[in-house]
């Protein structure tokens, strides 16, 4: 028998029949093994005393005198306190004191700095209100769990929150995580008004048919487009599209401001044409991104050819040519801008340092170019900015082997890819 089984077996002989025993815990929201030693209502009453919440009740006044010295009382003193008579009382009935001593040293963690004043204003501004005591029991079940610190879904329970723009994909988990629920994505913007969402499913957005006249291009007319300006592509109506095809959407506006067959700009992926979860026998689409002669960041950038060459200009570098990819990393599937430039031999150091004063020039250019590029870092957490510098002449062997010119915005990645293999093959498989 373990030292804990035997402090339960004590607990039968001298506790109240009122008393919760240990050993008839509910147990845990997240199992874990019992302790050998510690029942599990002290096992509580230890994890309080050290976790941070506790801690920073010795910060919060009870209430503010003015006294002379520094003999506050404040919510950690009171907490003790109130500790000590809720044993006292919890010995005097045969209670489970180690139970009555974790409610007493928790109740108030979750409490507002200012006392009640600090609760009623926080009442007044959170949603569905504050009250303290919950707020401690989110303290020790959720806010401490993990010491991942304080969450909005801690704060806040929603029943629904919208989210919008590009690449907004690669952050609903993010989402879902910070505010306990995944975000029902929607379409809107300044020329069409609100247009389209998701319905509860989250599987896909729905046009609304009385908002605007839906016209689609094909990917493939899109690119020929992009290659010919002068080239008029074909566009189709929402009930030609076909599921899993790529259309860049035309609008004309019904209500609202005055455009007709405009082109937003935006390319959508068709998921299907009915929904058996939906009930539904209409189109579905997804975002995908914007047209590829435009580079979006997280909906914080529109950086074209004519913005990247003013950056270069304005930099004063010497460079020959270059292309500008949208990329993704990885591990965590969050996109930047990909630079492969190729410098003037003159400007070449070597490639690892022309690389570093390359990116540094042209960072402080883009901020400079767009206004916005200055917080993508920060709200990214990681650099938005990745630049390969190839070898001298890459891009002309490259057309003299394939006959293509690359185009200078968000060329096709395997072209690239095909670009690099011929400067690795050339220089020992070393890629800056």
């Amino acid at each position: 028998m373990t030292i804990r089984e035997q402090m339960e077996e004590r607990e039968l002989e001298y506790l109240s029949p009122y008393a919760t025993l240990s050993k008839n815990s509910k147990g845990r929201k997240i199992k874990e093994e019992e302790c050998d030693i510690r029942p599990v209502f002290q096992r509580d009453r230890d994890r309080i005393v050290h976790c941070k919440a506790f801690r920073r009740l010795k910060q919060k006044t009870q209430v503010f005198l003015l006294p002379k010295g520094d003999h506050y009382r404040t919510r950690l003193t009171h907490t003790l306190e109130v500790s000590q008579n809720a044993r006292t009382i919890a010995k005097a009935l045969r209670l489970n004191e180690e139970l009555v001593e974790a409610i007493a040293l928790g109740h108030d963690l979750g409490h507002t700095p200012f006392g009640h004043a600090g609760e009623r204003a926080l009442n007044e501004l959170c949603p569905g209100g504050f009250k303290h005591n919950e707020q401690s029991v989110r303290v020790v079940e959720s806010i401490e769990k993990e010491g991942r610190g304080l969450m909005p879904k801690d704060l806040f329970r929603l029943k629904g929150f919208l989210c919008a723009g590009t690449d907004n994909r690669c952050y609903k988990d993010d989402l879902e995580e910070l505010w306990g629920i995944r975000p029902v994505e929607v379409f809107a913007g300044t020329e069409p008004s609100f247009i389209g969402t998701e319905t509860w499913n989250r599987n896909g957005l729905y046009f609304f048919p009385d908002a605007c006249f839906y016209e689609f291009i094909p990917e493939a007319e899109m690119y020929k487009n992009l290659d010919d300006p002068s080239y008029v592509p074909r566009t189709i109506c929402m009930d030609e599209v076909a599921a899993g095809e790529v259309y860049e959407i035309v609008l004309t506006v019904l209500k609202g401001g005055a455009f007709a067959r405009y082109r937003v700009g935006d390319v959508y992926r068709c998921l299907g044409l009915t929904s058996k979860e939906d009930e539904t026998r209409i189109p579905r689409f997804e975002y995908i991104d914007r047209v590829p002669d435009i580079i979006d960041i997280a909906g914080f950038t529109r950086i074209s050819e004519n913005s990247i060459k003013n950056v270069i200009s304005l930099s004063g570098i010497d460079v020959t040519d270059w292309a500008a990819l949208k990329e993704f990393t990885e591990d965590r599937v969050r996109p930047y801008l990909h630079m492969y430039v190729e410098l003037a031999p003159g400007c070449v150091v070597n490639r690892a340092v022309s690389r570093e004063l390359l990116k540094e020039h042209l960072t402080i250019y883009f901020k400079y170019v767009d206004q916005d590029y200055h917080d993508l870092k920060r709200i990214l957490g990681m650099d938005p900015l990745e630049i390969t510098v190839l070898r001298c002449g890459t891009f002309a062997s490259y057309r003299e082997k394939t006959g293509k010119t690359l185009r200078h915005i968000n060329p096709s990645i395997h072209d690239i890819q095909e670009m690099i293999k011929m400067q690795t093959a050339f220089d020992g498989h070393r890629r800056y």
